[in-house]
């Protein structure tokens, strides 16, 4: 009996990298509108998320450079409120 579970393929990779960007961009709207101070914030986020819907791509693609989680490595949007809408992972 194997007890491990079974590799996930880069089409479950990508969806689940989709998945998490839909719930951060929704994050990203709800602190809409914002004062000017926050607006380079909120462009760094939106820029990285940019980033992980390439890396989706690039893993439905075939990529063999694409690997799950490289740029929310980096930055991501938090719940509103917390650390200022960015955590480190």
């Amino acid at each position: 009996m194997n007890d491990h579970p079974a590799p996930r393929t880069a089409e479950v990779e990508a969806t689940a990298t989709i998945g998490q960007v839909i719930s951060d961009l929704v994050r990203v709207v709800e602190r809409l509108p914002v004062a000017g101070e926050q607006a380079g914030e909120l462009a760094s986020i939106l820029e990285h998320l940019g980033d992980e819907i390439a890396e989706a791509a690039a893993m439905l693609r075939g990529d063999p450079e694409a690997r799950p989680g490289m740029a929310r490595a980096r930055v991501s949007p938090s719940p509103a409120g917390g650390d200022g809408g960015c955590r480190r992972r």
